[in-house]
């Protein structure tokens, strides 16, 4: 029973699929938003964010940016799951602004932002940082249009939820520079061979005294976190090659997707580069990571263009099937040192 209202949710988006209306779609971000800002307890770090609110000193609230520290105190006037429903709305609504921007068909990229490893799932645990992502994704998307004051007024505004916003800055140069088809093979070849040589290497070395190096520094003394995080990558490095032949041939002639598969390819190789610390790994990989939201509607919508409704029906169900898989897999991930999911079992706040 407790796995029941994640198979509702993944039903919901199946039938959304066949709907895929502007309206059916927007209903859909709003029971993600209301399904992440209702929960109780539900996400690792649930009971530490809610002990803060309720009790934390103010050395403890100050060590938030000044976004979440206003959120923690406002929570504490109010009452504390006001601070989850928040950070939910942040996150459902930025996401929804960057897949509209972002795919051609927006109930595939909900679909996929719902069942993917370290999308949806992910801003149960890791709330401050989500709500950070989701701003930069979607200021990553004004790029294109060269709007950089409107970009850099948002990373600002994300550094105030999470100081890893700053990673946003990356953006700039992967949609300033093109990078070919060999140098996106080369940089991953690469991340996957040489991470051992980043810690044992660059890190243990004198690296200049700042903020940034110090919590990197930090970060990969820390050790490995979530059992799980070991699979995942190989989940994405999987898409990413797929990507790859399917993209490659249109490097020339589809610039934008293009662009976008070398983003994603540019947050495999930092999950893999960086994967000998969990944390690490994933708060700089995400934000580029986040660009399936574009590729894999563009992949399955042009596989399904030229087929008959009902093949078309079909091609859908399968893809649901596979996203289904894996979002239910992600569901029921243990993770050893604690002994149980971080999501289940699902509860709500007021029913407590």
């Amino acid at each position: 029973m407790d796995i029941v209202p994640y198979v509702l949710l993944l039903l919901m988006l199946g039938v959304n699929l066949c709907i895929n209306t502007r309206r059916s779609n927007n209903f859909m971000f709003f029971v993600l938003f209301v399904f992440s800002a209702i929960r109780y307890d539900v996400g690792f770090d649930y009971p530490g964010y809610i002990e803060t609110i309720v009790s934390g000193s103010d050395w403890a609230i100050n060590r938030f940016e000044l976004g979440q520290k206003w959120l923690v105190l406002l929570s504490r006037q109010l009452f504390p799951q006001f601070f989850f429903i928040a950070n939910s709305f942040i996150a459902i609504y930025f996401t929804r602004k960057a897949i509209l921007r972002m795919s051609c068909d927006v109930s595939l990229a909900a679909l996929t932002f719902l069942s993917f490893p370290l999308l949806y799932l992910h801003s149960f645990s890791i709330v401050r940082f989500w709500s950070a992502l989701a701003i930069i994704v979607y200021a990553s998307t004004l790029l294109q249009d060269k709007r950089y004051c409107f970009f850099s007024f948002l990373i600002l505004v994300a550094l105030c939820f999470h100081k890893g916003a700053i990673v946003g800055l990356l953006f700039i140069p992967l949609y300033l520079v093109r990078i070919p088809v060999w140098l996106n093979i080369a940089i991953l070849c690469t991340s996957f061979v040489s991470g051992e040589f980043v810690l044992s290497q660059i890190l243990s070395n004198n690296l200049p005294d700042n903020m940034f190096i110090e919590r990197l520094v930090n970060y990969a003394e820390s050790g490995q976190g979530s059992d799980g995080m070991r699979k995942i990558p190989y989940i994405f490095l999987f898409f990413d090659l797929i990507l790859l032949i399917r993209l490659g041939r249109y490097a020339l002639t589809d610039s934008t997707n293009y662009r976008n598969f070398t983003i994603y390819n540019i947050g495999v190789a930092l999950m893999f580069l960086f994967g000998f610390q969990t944390t690490l790994s994933v708060r700089l990989s995400s934000p580029f990571i986040c660009y399936l939201y574009a590729l894999i509607p563009f992949v399955v919508k042009f596989k399904s263009t030229n087929v008959q409704f009902k093949d078309r029906i079909i091609y859908m169900l399968v893809y649901w099937v596979f996203c289904s898989s894996l979002f239910l897999y992600n569901v029921n991930i243990i993770n050893s040192s604690l002994g149980r999911s971080q999501y289940l079992p699902y509860k709500i706040f007021f029913m407590q």
